[in-house]
């Protein structure tokens, strides 16, 4: 569980809207591997997998419009920086949870 975080949450929008900030949020972020995928030609290129991220007090309701998410440590270190996945699950809260997905 990673703790004191902010979440930034943007919408692709051409009226300029800066980002939605939380701050001082608790966010469980796993590790991000890289995968790799051999295409036709033989070539190995990065593929993308979601990867599940779980805020607790987070509501699903903020994500409306949102295309984009970025979360950094307390340091200001980016932690994960990736297109919000709508294509297989939505955001949900599970048990309490706000549960989402990015690439």
């Amino acid at each position: 569980m990673n703790t004191n975080v902010t979440i930034e949450l943007f919408e692709d929008s051409t009226a300029g809207r800066p980002p939605r900030k939380y701050s001082m949020q608790k966010v469980h972020v796993p590790q991000r591997n890289l995968s790799l995928s051999q295409g036709v030609d033989g070539r190995l290129s990065p593929a993308n997998i979601p990867v599940t991220i779980q805020w607790t007090g987070g509501v699903a309701a903020d994500f409306d419009g949102v295309t984009d998410v970025k979360i950094t440590d307390y340091k200001g270190q980016v932690l994960i920086h990736a297109a919000l996945c709508n294509h297989n699950n939505a955001p949900r809260s599970v048990d309490g949870v706000l549960s989402f997905q990015v690439l």
